[in-house]
């Protein structure tokens, strides 16, 4: 009787389905189930490969595509580029390679950092100016509203409110309030008065709810 040539083979395959599949090739007759020495073990065994800086790298790219994508005016298929590029294998092989990521990541953080701050600063003059508005009608130069040896001044800011309790409490006194604007349920007014005035001006400001303005 001829003897039938053996090979030896190596199946490779999920663990949970491993004695099903052992089982059904010891049915037919087939097959014969042996131990795996250690080389073909270390053999078999998953590489380990460290993908921190490769998912940092693609992190940075990722960052670096979503900034720029803002700045489409328009939008194509094919993203920035407004049809297909026909290039040399050759060429974009050589592009690919020579293409300088990190530079444009770096240069995309950069640019992201002082669009950030500048439009921190843009919110803080909005703000700034918001609050200057309702002193537009003060068209003189402030410089003269320091102290003088015999008058003083004073900015504020009263509830709508005590508009009548300003005007009364200032009414035949060296005290006179100029009223700049109203804006909402504010006022935003100006005292000047004679220096002996200033702590009666601090009271009625007080009086009136209001709040000194620098």
């Amino acid at each position: 009787m001829a003897v039938a040539e053996m090979r030896k083979v190596i199946f490779v395959g999920e663990k949970e389905v491993e004695e099903r599949f052992i089982k059904k090739l010891s049915e037919v007759g087939i097959f014969q189930p042996v131990p795996v020495d250690k080389k073909t073990l270390k053999f078999l065994k998953v590489p380990e490969v460290k993908t921190d800086s490769l998912q940092n790298a693609l992190n940075k790219i990722e960052s670096a595509i979503n900034f720029l994508t803002q700045f489409e005016e328009k939008k194509f298929d094919l993203g920035l580029f407004p049809s297909k590029l026909i290039v040399h294998p050759e060429k974009w092989s050589k592009w690919i390679k020579d293409f300088k990521w990190e530079r444009v990541c770096r240069m995309c953080e950069e640019i992201e950092k002082d669009t950030e701050k500048i439009k921190e600063e843009l919110s803080s003059l909005k703000e700034e100016y918001t609050n200057l508005l309702p002193w537009r009608k003060m068209t003189f130069p402030l410089t003269i509203l320091k102290a003088s040896k015999y008058l003083d001044c004073q900015a504020g800011i009263v509830p709508a409110e005590s508009k009548n309790l300003i005007l009364k409490l200032t009414q035949k006194k060296p005290i006179h309030a100029l009223i700049l604007e109203e804006v909402g349920r504010k006022i935003y007014l100006l005292l000047i008065f004679t220096r002996e005035k200033k702590e009666e001006v601090e009271k009625i400001l007080q009086k009136a709810k209001g709040e000194k303005v620098k």
